[in-house]
């Protein structure tokens, strides 16, 4: 029985667990010291919290099957989170395709997942889709999507973006501010970086730091920061 979920030697909680999950008699036994009156589906989901590598990830995936969960949004969710973190992005697109009508979670965490693994025309795609679907994007979608045009260098497409999160009123949401300005920057346009930036009411050392490569790459010094 394999009962390693983490890099680190594992917590009894988390060996536990993994243990109720293989076997139906080792759930009632008194002697496992685990959270009380945790049900099946809160037990996995702590485990997917825990798990540190794929092979661990799929082995609870195959538990979720075997004990008729696959159907469970939360689950779901959790699960396709955490094959994007560990770049198993392919399961994790074979699991969103399994979702009836997802959710803007669902969509973001899917966009997410590709951007975040560098399959940046993926994750422009599926925002259209998204689109189509009648999905409205979220604030956390748009931070993932951002990305993705600014490293596809697509400006126009990213324009049209930023005019969406204004539709949207998520232009004051900091992480969307910091991506709108890292995607400007990565796009040479100063002056709407530099816009977008003057506006913060709250400035981060992401948004400094898109900033300051934007004037290095038009060759200005650290005095265009004071302008």
């Amino acid at each position: 029985m394999v009962v390693v979920f983490t890099m680190s030697p594992p917590s009894s909680h988390s060996l536990n667990l993994y243990c109720s999950l293989q076997s139906p008699s080792l759930i009632t036994n008194p002697t496992l010291t685990r959270p009380p009156h945790l049900q099946l589906p809160d037990r996995i989901k702590l485990l997917l919290g825990s798990c540190k590598t794929a092979s661990h990830l799929v082995q609870i995936h195959a538990s979720i099957l075997r004990n008729g969960l696959d159907r469970n949004p939360l689950l779901q969710f959790k699960l396709l989170r955490s094959y994007s973190s560990s770049g198993l992005v392919n399961q994790a697109r074979l699991l969103f395709d399994q979702v009836h009508e997802p959710n803007v979670f669902f969509w973001t965490a899917i966009i997410r997942g590709c951007a975040l693994n560098g399959l940046y025309k993926e994750a422009i795609l599926l925002y259209y889709q998204m689109q189509d679907g009648g999905v409205e994007p979220n604030a956390y979608t748009f931070s993932s999507l951002l990305k993705a045009f600014s490293m596809e260098l697509l400006v126009r497409e990213g324009e049209a973006a930023h005019g969406h999160v204004l539709k949207l009123q998520l232009g004051d949401d900091s992480f969307v501010q910091s991506s709108l300005i890292d995607m400007y920057a990565r796009f040479g346009k100063l002056e709407a970086a530099r816009q977008l930036f003057d506006q913060m009411l709250h400035k981060s050392i992401v948004s400094y730091t898109a900033m300051i490569t934007c004037y290095t790459k038009r060759g200005e010094n650290e005095d265009g920061m004071r302008k």
